[in-house]
């Protein structure tokens, strides 16, 4: 009944190692196949419509198909090159095999598309559209470029994407997400009154349910927590319902605490934390975590 390492590889690590196509409990491969299903019917009965296509490729995205979820926002950027939408999502896949100069390009068109508009609310990936959610797609654009120029090692075009997307960040949710990963960027260039700066949001009492991680990293940033206390499991998060996926986690904050070190002058533990992420996520949807791919770029670089 357990997830098993066999099936087609959909991407060759930045580390050299194949990873194959993610393998779910019967259970969940179950219900993601239905709604894959569902999905695929819909955009079969109207191939035109775009929303069909940026559902059609969400949900085949996260039902591990990652290589085909490419194909069908290509296929829809083919039918709607004016969606900015279908050139996020196709970019965040890109980034997931590992794709980066791609994904920026993607983002970069998205951005360029959506230049002035008012912020549009975005269901959450795999949901009808018009649901509510908790990003603006504004906010996934820049978010996802300045991951795309992070994890290419250009931290300065990180930091500018970082910069442009903290005016859609208008919430504690949000909020530490960007700062989290504009922090990373910023110490990475050296910028550490800038990076010292950015933190002033981060406060002890903040709402966040989805962003724990990422909450207490920036926690540690700002000396609030220990590399020790953050790296420790956290029973809160299982309270939320984030323990369903414990090794995604696990690579979230690993790296950024590998990375804290990394800034900080500790390149060996750096190292061997990043180390230990790669050879301790099981093989699954963790191994295409954002935490995952950048530790496999840092090692890549050494």
């Amino acid at each position: 009944m357990g997830a098993s390492t066999q099936g087609n590889i959909e991407v060759t690590s930045l580390l050299g190692q194949p990873l194959a196509r993610p393998a779910f409990p019967d259970d969940v491969r179950e219900r993601l196949a239905a709604q894959l299903a569902e999905a695929r019917a819909a955009y079969e009965a109207a191939p035109e419509s775009a929303d069909g296509a940026l559902l059609l490729g969400q949900r085949t995205g996260a039902a591990g198909r990652l290589q085909e979820a490419i194909a069908v926002f290509t296929d829809g950027i083919a039918r709607h090159p004016e969606d900015a939408r279908l050139y996020r999502y196709r970019g965040h896949r890109l980034i997931s095999t590992r794709q980066f100069d791609r994904a920026i390009a993607d983002l970069t068109e998205a951005a360029r598309l959506v230049e002035g508009r008012t912020p549009e609310p975005e269901p959450p990936v795999g949901a009808p559209p018009g649901t509510a959610g908790t990003y603006a797609l504004q906010f996934s654009i820049w978010y996802h470029l300045g991951l795309a120029n992070y994890l290419s090692g250009d931290f300065a075009a990180a930091r500018a994407a970082y910069h442009a997307c903290t005016a859609f960040a208008p919430t504690d949710e949000t909020m530490v997400a960007i700062t989290h990963w504009h922090y990373m960027a910023l110490r990475r260039l050296g910028a550490t009154e800038d990076a010292a700066r950015i933190l002033a949001p981060i406060h002890p009492n903040m709402q966040i349910v989805e962003n724990t991680p990422y909450y207490r990293l920036t926690l540690l940033y700002t000396g609030a927590l220990t590399p020790e206390e953050v790296l420790a499991p956290n029973a809160a998060d299982k309270d939320k319902g984030m323990g369903n996926n414990q090794a995604l986690m696990d690579a979230t904050v690993g790296y950024g605490v590998s990375n804290w070190h990394r800034y900080n002058g500790h390149r060996d533990e750096a190292d061997a934390l990043c180390r230990q992420i790669i050879e301790r996520t099981p093989p699954g949807m963790a191994q295409f975590a954002f935490g995952y791919i950048a530790a496999e770029a840092d090692l890549a670089r050494e």
